[in-house]
């Protein structure tokens, strides 16, 4: 595998309801193919293709003192890949 660069990488606590929003509007983004990202002075904006990866993942980790759970939303895809993926596993879905 090639190398791994962090083009932008932002982190703040929000509450539940301000974290629904911004994931909405990120929807309407994504409807738009376009997203530009900005924290403070970093920003980036993405093209971003009809076919992406979609990954879900939900971790607990278990401390001495606490124990965090975390969700991971992931989109991969390739740069200037226009090929139509097939899905090879079971479709996610919402409950």
């Amino acid at each position: 595998m090639g190398k791994e660069v962090t083009l932008f990488e932002a982190e703040e606590k929000r509450s539940l309801s301000e974290v629904a929003s911004f994931l909405r509007q990120l929807a309407d983004r994504l409807d738009q193919n376009k997203v530009v990202l900005r924290s403070g002075d970093k920003k980036i904006k993405l093209d971003i293709p009809d076919q992406v990866e979609l990954e879900i993942e939900v971790e607990k980790e278990i401390g001495k003192r606490k124990t965090e759970i975390e969700l991971e939303i992931e989109l991969k895809w390739t740069e200037g890949d226009k090929r139509d993926r097939k899905r090879k596993k079971s479709p996610i879905s919402l409950d």
